[in-house]
C-alpha cells in the first residue's frame, strides 16, 4: 500500500485516513526521500522568479561563476535570460542571487539545480540570515477578485502550516525571520472584509499590506498594468529559508504555486473556507506556537486542498513534518533530518 502514497495518478484524501492507515501514511513518510524533479505540472502561464540570499561568502566569486561558468553551460537562453549576481544589504558578508522570470520547464530547473549545486560545493552558509524569496506573477490571479478572495482566504487559515514548511531543511525559523518576514496573520474582521469587495482595485487599499517586511509581500501588487513582471508586478513570499538545497526550492515553488491554481481555478469550496474563518481562525500573538509544532490535521487538509495528486501530497508532507523534530527550547537555526536523496 505505500506505494500508493506517492502515485502520482491517485488522488487520496489523506485528511480521511485514520487509525492504521493514517498511522502507515506518517511512517511510510518518515523514510520518503524526495528526489528533484524534471517538472512539476504548473500551468505554462505561471510566471515565477527566486531571491536566493547567502552569507560568508564572496559575492565576487558568483559573479565569477556566473560569467563565466554558467553563461557557457546555457548558451542558447542566457543572453536572453540571465541569472543575476547582487549586493543585499541584509546580508552584508554575502549578497544575492536573483532567477530570471520562469515558467515550469526542465531547462529553468536545470539551471536552478547548477546554481544551488555551486553553493554547495562552496559550502556556503544559507542557514542563519538567509533567505530563498519567491515572486510570482500577479497577473495569473488578474482582475479576479474571486480568485483573490480564494488566496487570501486559503492563506490566512493555512498560514501556521505554510510556516514550518518553508522552514525547509531546517526545524526552526532563520534569526532574521521576525525582522523580515513577519507572519501576515490577518484577523478575521480583515478576511471578511474583502466578502465586500466589488472591484479588484479596491483590494490595494481594504487587504493587500505595503509593508515589504510580512511574509506575503504586496507592495508591488498592480492592477493598472497587467503583464509586468518584468516591472516587478508580483506577489512576494518571503517567509522561506534559505537553503542550498534544490529540491527544497523547487518543493516550495511547487506548494505556493498550486496554492495560487487552486485560487483561480476554484478548486475549494468557499463555504468551507468561511466556516474555517468563523470557527477555527486563530490570532498570531495567541497562537504563535502553532507556526512551529506540527499541527497534523490542518496539515493534512492543506495537502487534499491544494494537490491533486499523492505525489505531491506526500512531498508537501515530508517537508512539513521533517523528521517530526518540534523546536522547543531551541534558539539557534538547527537542520532536521536529512529527507532529500
Amino acid at each position: 500500500m505505500s506505494n500508493s502514497f506517492i502515485d502520482p495518478t491517485a488522488n487520496d484524501s489523506f485528511s480521511k485516513l485514520r487509525g492504521l492507515d493514517l498511522q502507515e501514511l506518517l511512517a511510510f513518510l518518515d523514510t520518503f526521500l524526495l528526489e528533484y524533479r524534471e517538472n512539476l505540472g504548473l500551468p505554462n502561464n505561471l510566471f515565477f522568479g527566486i531571491e536566493i540570499e547567502y552569507e560568508n561568502f564572496p559575492q565576487y566569486d558568483v559573479d565569477c561563476y556566473f560569467k563565466y561558468t554558467l553563461s557557457n553551460l546555457f548558451m542558447n537562453t542566457w543572453e536572453k535570460y540571465p541569472w543575476i549576481s547582487k549586493e543585499d544589504r541584509s546580508v552584508p558578508t554575502g549578497g544575492e542571487i536573483n532567477s530570471p522570470i520562469l515558467v515550469d520547464t526542465p531547462n529553468n530547473w536545470e539551471q536552478l539545480r547548477k546554481v544551488m549545486k555551486y553553493l554547495d560545493k562552496n559550502n556556503v552558509d544559507m542557514m542563519h540570515g538567509a533567505s530563498c524569496h519567491m515572486h510570482f506573477a500577479a497577473d495569473y490571479l488578474g482582475e479576479d477578485i474571486e480568485a483573490w478572495r480564494l488566496f487570501a482566504k486559503m492563506y490566512s487559515i493555512y498560514e501556521p502550516v505554510l510556516f514550518r514548511f518553508f522552514f525547509g531543511d531546517m526545524i526552526n525559523a532563520r534569526e532574521k525571520m521576525q525582522i523580515y518576514a513577519y507572519p501576515s496573520a490577518y484577523s478575521r474582521e480583515e478576511i471578511e472584509r474583502i466578502n465586500k469587495i466589488k472591484e479588484v482595485y479596491q483590494l490595494k487599499y481594504s487587504f493587500l499590506n505595503d509593508d515589504k517586511k510580512m511574509a506575503l509581500n504586496f507592495r508591488n501588487v498592480n492592477f493598472y498594468e497587467p503583464d509586468t513582471f518584468e516591472k516587478g508586478n508580483t506577489i512576494e513570499d518571503r517567509s522561506p529559508n534559505g537553503t542550498r538545497n534544490a529540491i527544497i526550492i523547487q518543493n516550495n515553488v511547487n506548494t505556493f504555486g498550486k496554492l495560487l491554481v487552486t485560487a483561480v481555478e476554484k478548486l475549494i469550496d468557499e463555504e468551507f473556507l468561511d466556516w474555517k474563518i468563523e470557527h477555527e481562525l486563530y490570532p498570531y500573538e495567541r497562537y504563535k506556537a502553532m507556526y512551529n509544532e506540527i499541527v497534523l490535521k490542518l496539515a493534512l487538509e492543506f495537502a487534499d486542498a491544494n494537490f491533486d495528486n499523492n505525489l505531491d501530497k506526500a512531498y508537501f508532507l515530508r517537508q512539513y513534518l521533517k523528521g517530526f523534530e518540534d523546536n522547543y527550547n531551541i534558539s539557534k537555526p538547527t537542520m532536521a533530518k536529512r529527507f532529500t536523496k
